[in-house]
Formats: C-alpha cells, structure tokens, sequence
C-alpha cells in the first residue's frame, strides 16, 4: 500500500522520499496505538505461561506490527518485558506482517531455525506469517480471527485458552 502511495504521488507530480513516507506513516499509527495502551490488557494466565515458558528455558518473542515506542510501554506497563528476548516491530523490519522478514530476523538473533519456532496469533496475518517464514503456526481463539477463519490461514493447532500452552508443553 506503501508503495502505491508513493507510486500515486510520484506520478502526479509530488518528489517524496519513501523512508520521509514511511515515518509519516507511523506517527499516524502511534497516535491511535497510544490511546490503546490505556484500554487494552493481558489475557488471563498469560504471565503464568511466560513464567512456566522462561522456567523450562524457552526463548520468547513478541513479532508486532505495533510501533516500537508503544509496544515498550506496554510491556512496562503490565511487568512483563523481562520476559521477552527480542521484541521486533514495523519499526525494525519497515513492512508489516505478512512478510516473514521479522520472523526472520527473530530466528537469526535467537540463532533458532525458523522450522522450530512456534508463533502464536490471534489473527490470519498471524498464521500467514508463520506460514511465509516456514515457522508452526499457532492460533489463539480470543482475539480477531475465528478458529476456522486461523485453520484455513494455515494454524496447525488452534488453541482457546492460554494455560493450554502449559499443557503442551509439558508433555515435551
């Protein structure tokens, strides 16, 4: 979309820079992502997984299309930040999810073939992802998406309640 906006406007005359676009872009998105950080909250026992996750020696990820200063703040706000590895947004990567360049680049700096990461979403964008970047595609029903609307986008497990990961992992 990016790109045809830059497409549009180069053709009718307008001399833009695409990364001037981009950061115009995102200050747009910030605003709205700002006022989200007041409404928004942690589903229930998503701290006791990360807690169990950590524990066993799993490394964890957040790959958000959320701006980078936003998604700080709510990591902080809520305590859990220390859990994360790396936390990689539109910021770092300068597309968005579907493309799997932040998958990507999350299996890099964590030295993890993407074959063995699992990524967990609540969206198709989510599934389609994990699909792009040849990662396990995880659905959580409790967000956007429906579980027949994240199978059909690729999830291989579709999972309702979060402490469900617990027990998976258990079993491992």
């Amino acid at each position: 979309m990016v790109t045809l906006t830059i497409e549009y406007l180069r053709n009718h005359g307008r001399n833009v820079n695409p990364n001037e676009v981009l950061e115009d872009i995102d200050e747009i998105l910030k605003k709205y992502e700002i006022k989200a950080i007041d409404v928004g909250k942690p589903k229930d026992g998503l701290i006791d997984v990360l807690d169990f996750l950590k524990k066993r020696g799993m490394k964890i990820a957040i790959l958000t299309n959320t701006n980078r200063e936003v998604i700080e703040a709510i990591l902080e706000k809520y305590k859990v930040d220390s859990f994360f590895d790396i936390v990689v947004t539109r910021n770092e990567t300068k597309v968005l999810k579907p493309n799997p360049k932040g998958l990507l680049l999350i299996s890099e700096s964590l030295n993890v073939p993407t074959h063995k990461i699992v990524f967990i979403g609540d969206s198709i964008i989510d599934m389609q992802t994990a699909v792009n970047a040849k990662a396990h595609a995880w659905g959580f029903v409790g967000g956007v998406s429906s579980d027949n609307d994240l199978r059909e986008a690729g999830a291989e497990l579709v999972i309702r309640n979060l402490k469900e990961i617990k027990t998976i992992f258990d079993d491992c």
